[in-house]
């Protein structure tokens, strides 16, 4: 018997087309069209609030290009800098309005290498700002975000010197479930520290005028409440 039917539907193979018609048409699209509902019903339910609170973590690579904090020796030339390529930890807390704005309060921690004067140079900031989330119906929004704040920077946990920082960042976030988005950006960094003095050279730092800069690529995970 279904040798039979085999062979029927063999002879006959403009069925077998509109079946594969059909299934190629109706299924991707019925797909398409839940999860656009779902992501409607997800923005409408969050609609009905006026604010909605979220959390990040993220970690990043972080890339200073200008440091400031690396004199010129009396011998000529330049003493060991101080902000080299390192990674960086932090998170944030924000509140988000319908709009898109929200106001954001985070910490990030770098860890840097010391060029061998600091074991491990790590900065540490904590800072206020703006975000703007363009409001998209789609899983993937650009950001743009700006913050100053205040930060410690020493070898190893202890503190030598303190300092402001601003810096702005944008990037996009990815919703990939109902609360949950992953976030991928880039900021630009500036940074001024107080004058110090590292004690395995003894060389006066954080007196000559002008800011530190430092690129940071950053990737993080995203919880917005309902």
């Amino acid at each position: 018997m279904h040798r039979l039917r085999h062979n029927d539907m063999l002879k006959r193979p403009w069925q077998l087309l509109i079946v594969a018609t059909v299934a190629i048409g109706v299924l991707p699209a019925s797909y398409v069209r839940a999860d656009d509902d779902e992501q409607r019903a997800s923005h409408e339910g969050r609609a009905h609030h006026p604010s909605v609170l979220g959390a990040e973590l993220h970690i990043g690579a972080v890339l200073p290009f200008v440091d400031v904090l690396c004199p010129a020796s009396d011998a000529g030339g330049r003493s060991a800098c101080l902000l080299n390529e390192g990674i960086g930890v932090g998170g944030s807390v924000e509140r988000r309005w319908e709009f898109g704005g929200a106001l954001v309060l985070g910490y990030d921690m770098s860890f840097l290498s010391g060029s061998g004067v600091y074991e491990v140079g790590v900065l540490q900031t904590l800072r206020v700002g703006a975000k703007w989330v363009v409001p998209l119906s789609t899983a993937l929004k650009p950001y743009f975000e700006v913050s100053a704040g205040a930060l410690l920077f020493g070898d190893s946990f202890t503190i030598a010197t303190a300092g402001g920082s601003l810096q702005f960042g944008f990037g996009g976030e990815l919703e990939f479930a109902e609360n949950l988005a992953l976030i991928g950006g880039i900021v630009f960094r500036g940074f001024s520290t107080g004058s110090f003095i590292s004690p395995n050279d003894m060389v006066a730092r954080g007196s000559d005028p002008g800011a530190n800069l430092a690129i940071i690529m950053q990737l993080g995970v995203l919880y917005l409440e309902d």
